[in-house]
């Protein structure tokens, strides 16, 4: 999750990630790890519920996944074989109806007795985790629809249908399960032609800058120059607020 601050540059991040998604030969496993863990973050009924926009980051997840798989299949086994463990995450979303959002949401959880802090809901999220965007955001039918309508799930899960009882397959083997370079040397080899649908048109989204991004590219500009001008300091470090100073002294 990170610190609270960095919450604002989420979408400055993951447009970052969903336009050079296209051009990554292969993630590597610890990459694809933290992908998957930040889409089941993201695609937590909780998480979902807790502020109108957060559906956003779905769609920039969703972008990377179907660019690996239909761009670079063959260098993502890492990744591929992430989501054939991971399936339910993907199907979770699939079958995401209103009523469990609803029942998920931030003001349902209040009215029902559970505050921050409280019981994890169904997706393993506690209360305190969630997104404090929109406090008093309520989800609608009409929201929910008007986004869940357009998730890309289709090539992932036909991918999924295709491997997935295959890997299953390979790892319930008489002996034990192979070794895991074996799986991936496995899926590498495991062609979708034919399988998945004619890719996509890559999809560059332009930035967008806004308030927060404003403050945090000035902060990090300003501190860049500051660091660079300690041998004839033109500063007093005492007077400046626009950032945090620490001083480490020698050893």
């Amino acid at each position: 999750d990170g610190t609270p601050r960095l919450h604002t540059l989420f979408n400055c991040y993951m447009t970052v990630l969903s336009n050079i998604s296209p051009y990554i030969k292969g993630w590597d496993k610890v990459s694809a790890m933290r992908l998957l863990s930040l889409f089941n973050r993201f695609s937590g009924r909780r998480f979902l519920s807790a502020a109108e926009n957060n559906n956003q980051y779905i769609f920039f997840l969703l972008d990377v996944f179907n660019n690996a798989i239909q761009y670079q299949y063959e260098g993502n086994a890492p990744l591929v074989y992430g989501l054939c463990v991971e399936d339910q995450m993907v199907r979770r979303l699939v079958q995401l109806e209103f009523e469990d959002v609803v029942l998920t949401s931030p003001r349902q959880a209040e009215s029902n007795g559970v505050g921050h802090g409280g019981p994890a809901g169904s997706d393993g999220a506690k209360t305190s985790e969630v997104e404090p965007a929109q406090p008093h955001f309520q989800p609608t039918r009409e929201w929910f629809e008007s986004w869940k309508s357009r998730l890309a799930t289709g090539a992932l899960v036909r991918m999924l249908d295709t491997l997935v009882p295959k890997v299953s397959a390979l790892c319930t083997k008489e002996g034990g399960p192979p070794p895991e370079h074996e799986l991936l040397q496995f899926i590498r080899n495991s062609t979708m032609v034919g399988l998945l649908p004619v890719p996509h048109p890559i999809v560059i989204r332009r930035y967008q800058p806004n308030h927060y991004t404003t403050i945090w590219f000035t902060t990090y500009t300003w501190g860049v120059i500051f660091l660079r001008n300690q041998d004839a300091s033109i500063w007093d470090a005492n007077k400046i607020r626009l950032f945090t100073i620490n001083v480490i002294p020698n050893s």
